[in-house]
Formats: structure tokens, C-alpha cells, sequence
């Protein structure tokens, strides 16, 4: 469920014409997310990737900023919105889920 949740939030990007798929490892890592978020929140708008890439990450900047010449349509930014706050909540759960399991076998941790 969480794969292809992660799929559509990637086909966004990819018909929005945005490649992050091809600068970052993880498209849904902390820079490409904080870039990915930014867009959203500022459609159309062009803007420095600079301030959004961690320090660690070892794509040149001139390849991320050509990475995001793309534009998120009304339509897609919609849908990217609803696959991202869906993996978060799948997240939530999975967590949550995790730390149930602990819990109900913390009274066997000494023979685990």
C-alpha cells in the first residue's frame, strides 16, 4: 500500500515534469521533500534549491535546480497533496502498529 502510494506521489512529479527521481536518491527524503513542499506551497513560482538541499548530499546544485524547471498543474498538485498526506498517515500507522507489537512483547523480553 505504501509503495504504491509512493509510486503515484512520484508519477506526479514525473508528469509535472519534475525530476528529482534523477538527483536524489530518495524523493522522499528530507531535501527533496522540503523542495517537493515548497512548490506546492508556491506553484509556479521559480525559486532557489539551495536553502532546501542538505549539506550532505553530493549532486551539484546546478543539477537539482534544473531538476525542478517544471510546473505542478492545479490537478496535480491536488493529487501530490492527497499521496503525501496518505504516506504519512500509513506511516502514523505503521508506528503505531510497532509500537503495539512492543508492548505486547515486552513481558517475554527475556526470553526474546
Amino acid at each position: 500500500m505504501l509503495t504504491g502510494e509512493k509510486n503515484r506521489a512520484q508519477n506526479c512529479l514525473t508528469v509535472s515534469n519534475l525530476k528529482l527521481d534523477e538527483v536524489f536518491s530518495d524523493i522522499f527524503g528530507r531535501s527533496s521533500q522540503s523542495i517537493t513542499n515548497y512548490m506546492l506551497d508556491h506553484p509556479g513560482e521559480s525559486f532557489d534549491v539551495t536553502p532546501f538541499v542538505d549539506d550532505r548530499c553530493k549532486t551539484p546544485l546546478e543539477e537539482i535546480q534544473a531538476a525542478v524547471d517544471g510546473a505542478i498543474s492545479p490537478e496535480q498538485a491536488v493529487k501530490l497533496r492527497q499521496c503525501l498526506a496518505h504516506i504519512d498517515e500509513l506511516e502514523a500507522h505503521r508506528k503505531e502498529i510497532e509500537q503495539e507489537i512492543l508492548l505486547l512483547a515486552e513481558p517475554f523480553s527475556a526470553v526474546l
